[in-house]
């Protein structure tokens, strides 16, 4: 399972709790407490498919244009007993952020915000986006982690009343 939480978090569900960690570290959050917002830039919203992870980030504090950013998904080193191999794990671990940050794609700049989704099986994400300076939402569907290409969607919502279907 993964999400995010300014950084991109993998996690698993052992025992009612959730057990993992950091896998990308992405945001550039800085400690401020004068007025105004920060421009701190973390990870708004993700999908995940078979090979990657796709990422909107923006400024945490505001508002203002992000972009679209994928990763390839690399696999998170085991849980180890840090005082037996404390040097060795945090090698581990830096190791994967430095090869998941030299691996990242630039998929669109100057994003207003994103709806972004994968399908069950990973095979497809869809790519819900505003343009700086556009007023209509733009969707794109990558396949198999290849290029997006425009999508025509046709979106349907059933109104609901009272749990009944309208």
């Amino acid at each position: 399972m993964y999400f995010p939480m300014r950084d991109v978090y993998e996690c698993q569900m052992h025992d009612g709790e959730l057990e993992g960690g950091r896998c990308l570290p992405i945001s550039t959050e800085v400690v401020y407490t004068a007025g105004g917002s920060p421009s701190s830039f973390g990870a708004r919203s993700i999908a995940v498919s078979k090979k990657m992870i796709y990422v909107f980030i923006n400024r945490l504090g505001g508002s203002g244009p992000g972009f679209l950013v994928r990763f390839p998904k690399l696999r998170r080193p085991g849980i180890a007993d840090l005082f037996d191999n404390s040097d060795g794990r945090y090698r581990q671990v830096m190791t994967l952020y430095s090869n998941s940050l030299r691996s990242m794609e630039i998929v669109q700049t100057n994003v207003s915000d994103t709806a972004l989704c994968a399908s069950a099986n990973g095979n497809y994400v869809l790519v819900g986006r505003h343009l700086v300076g556009s007023s209509a939402r733009q969707w794109f569907k990558v396949t198999n982690d290849g290029k997006s290409n425009p999508a025509a969607l046709e979106i349907r919502c059933r109104s609901t009343k009272l749990g009944r279907k309208a």
